[in-house]
């Protein structure tokens, strides 16, 4: 028993100084397991030999500390010193974990720290000792075999197998977990086997042992593996965890006139000009998008051309049918990241519209399992020939009173201008309800009766054939209050813009009130560049209580903007910095971009489109780099 005994301590201590067993594994299946966080399976269900019964050679039918006597058989023991249930023999740590019990048989959060995982196998011929002479015992033509899974999931399942020519193949799993998607990777010449003797240095197995499995044995790299506690062994391999980044698709929309070169984000046309629409879908992220599905929603005063709708990408040039991609949309299947697709088709405007120039948005969707439906949109102006534009304006609102008690009245008149139409009546509205609609230009007053105390926004619009019109102007604020004191605050805060390049300019409005012995000095902007205090912008300028200011950034980021109002109240400075008065405006970094244009589409330009993608022929179906396409 000395030599057993010596083969296991051995083998033991090199358990603690965490020589590692080398793993196989096998695709456990694409998608996520279920029985996570139990043993890992091992195969098949075989009867043990327990090393806590005595040996009984006479009874073949006692499994027990002699193990097999009639052949060679893998991994059967229970309750050994040296490594328990050999049964279970897969499992796996972190290459940075190395302490007592990093080795588990449920591996969690593997796409965290390192991100290599040390994957081991023990590997224990359980034929007698007494066999080996004969060469009953010798397992032959042994190998440790290695299938890493090819599935991209947060949960995967390894599989390692132990076979011989004489002998059963056994088999067991250990799994992994993580919070996202990862896949793993076979880390190239990693696969390494130790044992007690000729190997107890290691030596390097052949990386077949994750394809037709790598040839092991007790004494050279042959296949024969003898039978005892003595000639035991670990193999070791490494596999890198790659964590995936969810696909993600983008789109854009631009558009055309028939005929001319490069697309846009606003064209200028006339009535009755053909205007080509081009949609881009792109992938990106890892693993595949399925069931993109891309629509459109004609805007008015277009009229789609009968046939020109066309789904182009690696593979096509197909037209679709006229009304799916603009009902529902159209479903064009899976496509792996990297790769996308084009949808054209062409338009032609209409003289339907009453104004001079009239501008659309032609607004584009698309979508896949894996992302909510995203956006894009292109604009088109159409403009008629030899028109003077009709023009009207809403010029004032006035008030008798802008304070009331309850039960007084105040009457607003509204003063309206036009030029080449005609002004057809006014609407008054309070609070945004309409509370007087008139149908005609003579019937320019409403009257307000005051019934609850609190602030009230009237509002007039001026109607005309060619649509409504208001402006700040147009808009006043009146307070129903129990006794006439003055009145002073910031009643609304605007930006023209929140999203800018570097040194483009915004405008800011702040509309506000003072009155009944209150008045407006001046206003302190603070657009969150400022060096210092007095960098801060401060100007006395007001119109229709209505202060405005332009400004800009140098730098990109993300800026907080404020204003501070003061006033004069009873003879005293007065500030007020209404938290509603406050905006957020964030500055792009500046952008290098290549020229992005797609081959015309017409007759000839099909090809250019077609030989294109012919580039990618080498590519999988659907797949190609959308930059190749002239984009």
């Amino acid at each position: 028993m000395s030599f057993i005994k010596r083969s296991i301590n051995y083998l033991k201590k090199n358990l603690k100084k965490s020589v590692v067993i080398a793993s196989v594994l096998a695709v456990a299946g694409l998608g996520a397991l279920h029985n996570v966080g139990a043993k890992a399976e091992f195969y098949p269900d075989r009867q043990p030999y327990d090393y806590n019964k005595p040996c009984n050679p006479n009874d073949a039918d006692i499994y027990d500390r002699c193990g097999s006597l009639t052949g060679p058989v893998f991994n059967s023991f229970i309750n050994t010193p040296s490594y328990g249930d050999e049964r279970a023999f897969v499992d796996a740590r972190m290459s940075d974990q190395t302490a007592a019990g990093s080795f588990k048989n449920v591996l969690p959060d593997v796409n965290k720290g390192s991100k290599e995982v040390v994957i081991r196998l023990y590997i224990h011929n359980n034929a007698n000792q007494s066999t080996n002479a004969s060469g009953l015992g010798i397992a032959k033509d042994t190998k440790v075999k290695v299938a890493l899974p090819t599935a991209t999931a947060n949960v995967l399942r390894a599989r390692g197998y132990i076979s011989a020519s004489n002998a059963s193949m056994v088999e067991d799993t250990v799994d992994f977990t993580a919070d996202g998607n990862f896949k793993l990777e076979y880390v190239p010449g990693s696969a390494t086997l130790y044992d007690n003797d000729n190997f107890a240095g290691g030596v390097t197995l052949s990386d077949d042992i994750v394809g037709n499995g790598a040839t092991i044995g007790s004494d050279q790299l042959d296949g024969n593996f003898k039978g005892c506690f003595d000639y035991e062994a670990v193999v070791q391999i490494k596999v890198k965890v790659v964590p995936q980044t969810p696909p993600t698709i983008d789109l854009t929309k631009q558009v055309r006139i028939s005929g001319q070169q490069g697309w846009q984000e606003t064209v200028t046309t006339t009535p009755g000009q053909k205007v080509d629409w081009l949609l881009t879908t792109t992938t990106k992220g890892e693993g595949v998008s399925t069931n993109m599905i891309t629509r459109d929603v004609l805007p008015p005063h277009v009229k789609l051309v009968s046939g020109s709708v066309k789904w182009i990408d690696a593979s096509q040039n197909a037209t679709q049918n006229d009304t799916a991609l603009f009902d529902g949309g159209l479903n064009l299947g899976n496509y792996n990241t990297g790769s996308g697709y084009y949808i054209t088709f062409s338009t032609t405007t209409l003289d339907d519209f009453n104004t001079c120039e009239v501008k659309v948005t032609n607004l584009a969707y698309s979508r896949s399992d894996q992302n909510s439906e995203i956006s894009d949109s292109a604009d088109l102006v159409i403009k008629k020939d030899n028109c003077t534009q009709p023009v009207v304006k809403c010029d004032s609102l006035t008030a008798i009173s802008l304070t009331l008690k309850k039960g007084e009245t105040s009457v607003f008149t509204v003063f309206g201008s036009s030029t080449g139409t005609t002004i057809t009546g006014y609407r008054f509205l309070v609070n945004g309800q309409e509370v007087k609609n008139t149908n005609s230009a003579a019937e320019n007053t409403y009257t307000f009766t005051a019934t609850d105390l609190g602030k009230y926004i009237v509002e007039a619009k001026v109607k005309s054939p060619i649509g409504e019109f208001s402006g700040d102007n147009c808009v006043k604020t009146l307070d129903v209050v129990d006794q006439i004191k003055p009145i002073y605050r910031c009643d609304s805060y605007s930006l023209s813009k929140t999203t800018l390049k570097i040194n483009e300019q915004f405008t800011v409005k702040v509309k506000l009130t003072a009155k009944d012995g209150a008045k407006f000095k001046y206003a302190t902007f603070t657009f969150g560049d400022e060096a210092k205090d007095i960098d801060k912008f401060v100007t006395n300028k007001v119109e229709n209580d209505t202060v405005t200011v332009n400004h800009s950034y140098a730098k990109a980021g993300t800026y907080g903007t404020k204003v501070k109002l003061t006033f004069d109240v009873d003879g005293k400075n007065v500030d007020i910095e209404d938290p509603k008065c406050t905006g957020q405006v964030k500055v792009n970094p500046e952008e290098v971009k290549g020229v992005k244009t797609l081959p015309n589409t017409g007759a000839g330009d099909t090809f250019g489109i077609l030989m294109a993608v012919a580039v990618l022929g080498t590519l999988a179906h659907r797949r190609y780099t959308l930059k190749n396409l002239g984009r």
